[in-house]
């Protein structure tokens, strides 16, 4: 199948599923742009007239409410969910909707591409994740394919599900053994075969048709979770810390199970190992809690800064930095630039430059850096060193000029300065991107005429 018709297909799916009567999508988000760009897939790209279909909530705290309203005439509402608010992770938010509500349809919105990050989120019942920036086609494409299997078989396992959540398991279990005798080695369908096995105490027959998805390779968490819960169920302890330790090592940052792992160690008198599990999940509770003082730190010195008083923001920003001390990462390299904006904005230029130099030591590979770096150096007049590390972010970020019309004509004007000719490439590469502003045509003019 085409993209095109692949578009096209998706399209047609979630349209249908917004006019039925019985569709729903719910964003949890604090973004407004994408709320925005939600909205206008929803009424303009599918041309759905009734606006109620979509509700959003930004507290997370009214999220179980919404459900439980939306639930009462939509079965399996669709839900976006921001991975962050308010310096928040909506992990645990997350997993009560699953746990409470299986059969909703739950999408994550998500900047964050770390591997381990993203397989916390399958693990807290996503059913997919969208990376920011988002287009119109993945919004479209995820949520169709969340919405309603595109193949016979896909209907088919959610025709058992449906079987097996009303408990009729003789029944449920005879169709899945229908799906398994087309689809031998189907994951989801073992999967289901499992829980069915399971729900009717045939212990064996779970265990093997876990192990049969674990083996398939294409889902690694879900059979592993299930056998954990399988071996729990049954009191196999080895099985157990078996499979718990090969989904730690998979998914690295669920501090649940290596509290889980520690509490298994300690009981069976293996302290050292349980001391060193614990201090794991001592280390990643500090490292999520200071992602959380970072994020937190951000809105509150940007509110001051926005306030006109960049020293309060300075305070906050080092303050956060202090306590931050070993778990200072590249991620936080957005505090050091609002550290080093306040301070420039306070004409504190050289302990702007420190404050970048900290940075680079975190990040030598971020061309925002050194392009903060060339703009304090120019601040402080020094040309030299500003061009010099304007050089440096365009050596990294060889398209840096195309990213906005005022870094394109900041580095222009740096050029300028040096007396490098290459100014008025920077200059017409400005009104590429903002053709009528009259200060970038004066200052090419005289870039052309040096």
């Amino acid at each position: 199948m085409s993209a095109s018709s692949r578009n096209e297909t998706y399209q047609a799916i979630v349209k249908q599923y917004l006019e039925s009567g019985t569709g729903h999508v719910l964003c949890l988000s604090n973004d407004q742009g994408f709320l925005t760009h939600l909205r206008l897939v929803v009424t303009k790209d599918l041309g759905v007239v009734n606006s109620d279909v979509i509700t959003s909530i930004i507290d997370p705290l009214q999220a179980m409410k919404a459900v439980i309203e939306i639930t009462r005439h939509c079965q399996s509402p669709v839900i976006f969910i921001e991975q962050i608010i308010r310096g928040q992770d909506m992990s645990m938010t997350a997993t009560q909707i699953r746990q409470a509500f299986p059969s909703v349809r739950m999408i994550f919105i998500t900047a964050d591409t770390q591997k381990e990050r993203l397989m916390l989120l399958i693990e807290a019942g996503a059913d997919a994740f969208i990376i920011k920036p988002v287009s119109t086609n993945t919004i479209l494409e995820k949520m169709g394919r969340a919405i309603t299997p595109m193949t016979a078989l896909g209907k088919a396992i959610e025709h058992t599900r449906r079987l097996f959540e009303q408990r009729k398991f003789e029944t449920a279990k005879e169709v899945c053994q229908k799906i398994l005798t087309a689809k031998p080695g189907n994951p989801s369908a073992l999967i289901l075969m499992g829980e069915i096995c399971q729900a009717m105490k045939d212990y064996n027959g779970a265990r093997e048709a876990y192990e049969k998805a674990a083996q398939s390779g294409e889902d690694f968490l879900a059979p592993l979770q299930h056998l954990v819960s399988l071996y729990t169920e049954t009191g196999q302890t080895k099985e157990q810390v078996r499979c718990l330790e090969k989904l730690d090592s998979i998914s690295p940052l669920n501090i649940s199970r290596k509290v889980m792992l520690g509490e298994i160690y300690l009981a069976s008198g293996e302290a050292e190992k349980a001391e060193g599990m614990f201090s794991k999940a001592m280390e990643q509770a500090t490292r999520e809690a200071m992602d959380h003082l970072s994020d937190i730190s951000s809105k509150i010195s940007g509110l001051y800064a926005d306030s006109g008083d960049p020293a309060k923001a300075e305070k906050i920003l080092r303050d956060t930095i202090a306590a931050k001390g070993n778990f200072l990462s590249r991620k936080d390299l957005f505090l050091f630039n609002k550290l080093g904006i306040s301070l420039r904005r306070q004409g504190r230029w050289k302990d702007a430059i420190t404050e970048y130099r900290r940075a680079s030591r975190l990040a030598p590979d971020d061309e925002s850096i050194f392009y903060n770096l060339g703009m304090a150096y120019a601040e402080g007049e020094d040309f030299i060193q500003s061009k010099a590390n304007m050089l440096k972010a365009l050596e990294i970020k060889p398209d840096l000029a195309m990213s906005s019309p005022g870094i394109a004509f900041n580095i222009g004007t740096i050029f300028l300065q040096s007396k490098d000719k290459r100014a008025a490439e920077f200059f017409r590469v400005a009104l590429q991107q903002d053709p009528d502003n009259d200060m970038y045509k004066k200052h090419l003019e005289i870039a052309e005429g040096q």
